[in-house]
């Protein structure tokens, strides 16, 4: 295909998905197979885009001239702290050949979808500031909508939004392709590589570029070293460690090993059963066929009568409940808490543990008195009202 023929193909898929997206936003239904848009034969956008954009209108009601933007010395301390720097450092060459040579943006951000590291061609630096596609820009779909850091992040693979596929308009002119970077071990996802260049440089290979790179950066990742035979995480983005190694669990299982984190003497059927579903339509023995998959992903390490783990265990939300009980101890409580416990569950027994949690955490920030205290920890908390709040009412102080 020439050139030319490459740019008007370009310039169709620029257009067809600007069409459909205009649809979508005035509530019509899109153009699917040999239908036409306004005259031209349909190009059907990918459903994973289109979930996207049905994401996005909370996060832009307006039509902001920049995305919120972290001030640089947070941003310059997170960025040192987090365990991608030292990874990323032997593919800085590789990066900064084609941000030069290919006239990118590079940039990485963190879990939250916020930029810790950016470097770009200099034709393209006055568009990064203007949008605040630098260092502390956020870029997570509940902020800035359908772009491909915060796609990457939803979706946990790579990903490609081509122009106007982007829910605000200030990013129509730019392609990005982005990849996660997941700890090979652990299974964490640390964050997202992104190269972002103008629409017309689009190429189909360069989103297999940084799913390369990014992989590469991940295999860089310094060793976990699990704190526990078996790690719990639950407050925000949940996941369970066995043996240093991720499992992928159901939401039931998930609360079911909750629950048993939260009895370490042990539980018996019955009261397991009040603690997690007493009003659903859920037989006992349901729960003891889940108990029994989980005792198969546990190597045999959950015992019964009564129903107990076997092995050693670390759950943050059991850390978190300890810490709050000592005054002392608010950086390390700011430090656990990533968010609710286990926000979708309905057990009653974890109802009454987050509620616990959380009036805990209310009660601790109204300790707080240092402002720096909870920006030190800002990564994890400002998207909890309670945090913004507070630290509002520190630095008016």
């Amino acid at each position: 295909m020439s050139l030319t023929k490459h740019q008007a193909a370009l310039r169709s898929r620029r257009d067809q998905a600007e069409i459909q997206k205009e649809r979508f936003v005035q509530g019509l239904s899109l153009c699917h197979g040999k239908s036409t848009c306004q005259g031209q034969s349909a190009q059907q956008v990918n459903a994973t885009t289109v979930a996207s954009w049905q994401r996005s209108p909370a996060a832009l009601q307006s039509q902001p001239i920049a995305t919120p933007r972290e001030d640089e010395y947070s941003i310059l301390a997170m960025w040192e702290a987090s365990p991608l720097r030292q990874a990323v450092s032997p593919e800085l060459d590789k990066l900064n050949r084609l941000v030069q040579e290919d006239t990118f943006v590079a940039a990485i951000a963190d879990p939250n979808g916020k930029l810790l590291w950016t470097a770009e061609h200099p034709s393209l630096r006055p568009f990064t500031e203007t949008i605040n596609f630098i260092p502390g820009g956020q870029w997570a779909e509940s902020i800035s909508g359908t772009n491909g850091v915060g796609l990457a992040l939803s979706l946990c693979r790579p990903c490609t939004v081509f122009a106007t596929e982007h829910y605000w308009p200030a990013c129509h002119d730019i392609v990005c392709y982005a990849a996660p970077i997941i700890h090979p071990q652990s299974g964490q996802l640390l964050g997202v590589l992104d190269l972002t260049t103008h629409w017309q440089r689009h190429v189909p290979f360069a989103e297999s570029v940084v799913a390369h790179i990014a992989n590469d950066i991940a295999r860089r990742l310094p060793i976990y070293l699990p704190r526990a035979d078996l790690e719990i995480h639950a407050l925000g983005q949940a996941k369970v460690l066995f043996q240093g190694q991720c499992l992928q669990l159901n939401q039931r299982q998930l609360e079911i090993l909750c629950i048993l984190a939260l009895n370490p003497q042990g539980i018996t059927l019955e009261t397991l059963y009040q603690a997690l579903c007493p009003h659903a339509h859920t037989h006992p023995a349901t729960i003891k066929t889940i108990l029994t998959s989980l005792r198969h992903l546990l190597k045999g390490e959950i015992s019964s009568h009564p129903y107990r783990l076997g092995m050693s265990v670390w759950a943050d939300f059991v850390e978190l409940s300890q810490v709050l009980q000592q005054n002392n101890r608010i950086a390390d409580a700011l430090k656990l808490y990533h968010g609710s416990l286990l926000p979708n569950s309905t057990a009653p027994a974890l109802e009454d543990a987050r509620n616990h949690l959380e009036a805990g955490m209310e009660a601790l920030l109204y300790r707080c008195q240092d402002a720096q205290t909870l920006l030190d920890h800002a990564n994890n908390l400002l998207c909890n009202p309670l945090v913004r709040e507070r630290l509002l009412e520190l630095l008016a102080c």
